[in-house]
């Protein structure tokens, strides 16, 4: 049953991006952020909301989303998975990057992270990379693309790059209180045959 479920988080590592940390810290991905009251004094202007839905939504918006998203979750899974332990208080950051059916998925897939071997993962540990190779779907309340996935920063021997479908979808106005994702975005589906759940 321990080896089925270590392949299980294996899988889902490659999947969903969760890491380890054995007390190195892990390079941080650039999340753009918008500017601090400070700055709008300073300069007396304000500067656009890099996550706020633009009228039209293309790759490079997509991949800022899905970096921002990303980062939320990876740190999440380091803290699991080094910690071994699922706390009430890590469903609050799944929680504002995911939304159900999919956020119940995931917590399931932490409550049962088993113990797992350091030497699979990379010291110091990355963040999976989701490159958008096509936007199928682009609304103002649902985005579906085409992305590759790359983990070969955070596992010692990565499979090859895949290609994925994810679905974003907006955000719950109470699912994040406490502003952990910055974006109005959340994670809806991720698949590895093309099914526009945007569509219709």
């Amino acid at each position: 049953m321990r080896r089925t479920l270590t392949t299980l988080l294996l899988a889902a590592l490659a999947a969903t991006g969760a890491c380890r940390s054995d007390k190195v810290e892990s390079p941080e991905p650039t999340v753009p952020t918008a500017p601090s009251t400070s700055t709008i004094a300073a300069t007396g202007t304000t500067a656009p909301d890099p996550f706020a839905v633009p009228d039209k939504i293309d790759a490079a918006y997509v991949d800022r989303v899905l970096v921002a998203l990303n980062k939320v979750y990876g740190d999440v899974a380091r803290k699991v998975i080094t910690t071994s332990r699922f706390d009430r208080n890590d469903l609050d950051p799944l929680g504002a990057i995911f939304n159900p059916p999919l956020l119940d998925i995931q917590a399931q897939l932490f409550v049962d992270i088993p113990d797992t071997d350091p030497s699979l993962f990379k010291k110091p540990i990355g963040y999976r990379v989701m490159t958008v190779l096509e936007v199928i779907t682009a609304r103002s309340d649902c985005i579906y693309a085409k992305i590759r996935l790359d983990v070969s920063e955070v596992l010692v021997t990565p499979p090859s790059n895949k290609e994925k479908y994810v679905t974003l979808g907006l955000k719950p106005a109470d699912a994040d209180p406490s502003g952990i994702n910055p974006t109005p975005w959340a994670m809806a589906g991720e698949s590895s045959a093309r099914e526009d759940s945007c569509a219709g």
